[in-house]
């Protein structure tokens, strides 16, 4: 092919990128097509609208994903099963280029010698299982259930050319499945932090409509807010239940819904601490490198650090008790120059665009 050319199938339509997922699906298109890629997206449309931004910027693609409960009853994972298409498969069989799968959801389309690369976002089955542990009844079974079709159907990702894992832990368990598994970090983009300024404002942010988020959340307002009326907590997300803007808001602290953009990107500037707690590991969290880009203080526990060359930019919690005594000792320290730089310029050098950007220009067929 004359010109690079990839084809990215999409399992949820990556406009606007606001939460995890879909983030790391749009600054990756982005980044290829600033270097010079021809990109086409393939987008599974079933909750959000159609994107005219999108199809500025890249030649989108839609398909219905059919959400019909029979699909519950099958051997395959409802996320995988309800993401096969005919007619996209048809297309990807017939097209030139690379084809990046996005996700086990998008493994429907993999069969021998197809020669397409998958993204692995995450151990799914992981996630179901910590998903079953916190629900009860059906809800629960029906987590189990999925976690053990989604074990099952990593078997599949064998027929992949190629795996691209978001950390180097999720490659070495995926190596026994795949031996040609690459380490691909989510791309960032670091755009002109600033010097800190003084300020008394904790952030909580993230997608307030996933239970996880909520969860931590609460925890946050429990064991951390409850105690430190003096500060200026903000909790800001998209689509937060009434239930949790009622306990921010009766905890005296600020709830910002739904933020655009810029006011996000305000909030995030603002802050003196980000604050964040996660109750399990699931992988890399976009979120704690987007607080690491600000010239904020970052404060969070274990579960998010897959990264251990980031764990001296990070202070880390555990406890309630630790995190009240560590946030205390922060709102009198500012971040210094020297450690803001040193962090922003690893931020650079592992996950800036030029990481994406060379490895995919190795993954290019040697005979195109």
């Amino acid at each position: 092919m004359s010109q690079k050319k990839i084809h990215i199938v999409c399992f949820d339509i990556p406009y606007p990128a606001d939460y995890g997922g879909v983030i790391d699906i749009y600054d990756r298109a982005q980044a290829l097509k600033a270097d010079g890629w021809d990109v086409h997206l393939h987008c599974f449309e079933y909750r959000r609208p159609r994107s005219k931004q999108l199809e500025k910027v890249f030649s989108v693609n839609y398909y219905k994903r059919d959400l019909h409960w029979r699909h519950q009853l099958s051997f395959t994972p409802y996320i995988v099963k309800t993401r096969k298409n005919q007619e996209l498969d048809s297309q990807l069989r017939n097209t030139e280029g690379l084809v990046l799968l996005e996700g086990l959801h998008c493994s429907s389309f993999l069969f021998h010698n197809c020669g397409y690369y998958l993204r692995v976002h995450n151990r799914e089955h992981e996630y179901y299982r910590e998903l079953a542990k916190k629900s009860s009844g059906w809800k629960s079974w029906y987590y189990r259930i999925e976690a053990w079709k989604l074990k099952r159907a990593e078997r599949k990702l064998a027929l992949a050319e190629g795996l691209l894992c978001i950390s180097p832990e999720d490659a070495a368990g995926l190596q026994k499945i795949h031996s040609n598994t690459h380490v691909l970090p989510p791309v960032f983009k670091l755009e002109n932090p600033r010097s800190s300024v003084p300020s008394t404002t904790v952030l909580y942010h993230g997608n307030l409509s996933v239970e996880e988020n909520e969860e931590a959340a609460n925890w946050i307002l429990q064991n951390v807010v409850k105690h430190r009326s003096d500060l200026d907590f903000v909790f800001a997300g998209k689509d937060p239940s009434a239930d949790l803007q009622n306990s921010v808001s009766n905890h005296g602290a600020l709830m910002l819904a739904n933020p655009t953009e810029e006011q996000m990107n305000e909030q995030m500037q603002k802050a003196r601490v980000h604050i964040l707690f996660s109750s399990q590991n699931t992988g890399l969290k976009l979120k704690m490198l987007r607080c690491l880009a600000t010239s904020a203080h970052v404060l969070l526990n274990d579960a998010f650090v897959v990264d251990t060359a980031l764990k001296p930019f990070l202070n880390m919690a555990n406890t309630a008790e630790e995190y009240l005594q560590i946030l205390d000792d922060l709102m009198k320290d500012e971040p210094k120059l020297e450690t803001l730089h040193l962090r922003w310029t690893h931020l650079q050098n592992h996950y800036g665009e030029q990481v994406t950007c060379s490895l995919f220009e190795k993954l290019i067929p040697a005979n195109s």
